[in-house]
């Protein structure tokens, strides 16, 4: 019983560990690309939030990469149910 409540445990942190990455992903570029467009003259400051907007959508997909298989499965079985 418990290793069944540890692996249902595990999954589920997994899975949250996917979203919170693909969330700062998602951030990460909105924050690039608003900063990029938003700024009429693009002055040191929207550059500074460009890069770290950028640097940030670096961080996420090279976190993301070790779990892409975990997230390709969760595509195919969402595909699968709909």
């Amino acid at each position: 019983m418990k290793k069944s409540f540890n692996a249902m445990d595990h999954s589920k942190k997994t899975e949250i560990k996917l979203i919170i990455y693909l969330l700062m992903f998602v951030a990460g570029l909105v924050v690039a690309i608003g900063a990029y467009t938003k700024d009429v003259n693009y002055g040191p400051i929207a550059q500074l939030v460009t890069v770290i907007g950028l640097i940030i959508t670096l961080c996420a997909g090279v976190l993301l990469f070790p779990s892409r298989h975990e997230l390709s499965k969760k595509i195919e079985k969402i595909k699968k149910c709909h």
